[in-house]
């Protein structure tokens, strides 16, 4: 994984989006659940961040496809 902010925001800081974290009372961890595929967001402009770490299987898989498709 190798996140990235769209607007190229300098923070390098992303927030998990769509996770519940349990605290009990005293604010202390207990669980978590996510849902589906994690998502993350920019802390500095809230746009959702792009997982350039999934680039070059995804290229890969489009080539693939493309070849299956010519041949």
């Amino acid at each position: 994984m190798f996140l990235a902010c769209p607007n190229r925001c300098s923070t390098n800081r992303f927030e998990l989006w769509n996770a519940s974290v349990f605290v009990d009372s005293a604010g202390r961890y207990l669980d978590y659940k996510v849902v589906d595929a994690p998502l993350y967001r920019c802390i500095e402009c809230g746009s959702p961040a792009v997982d350039l770490g999934e680039v070059p299987g995804t290229m890969a898989a489009d080539r693939l496809a493309k070849l299956r498709r010519v041949a």
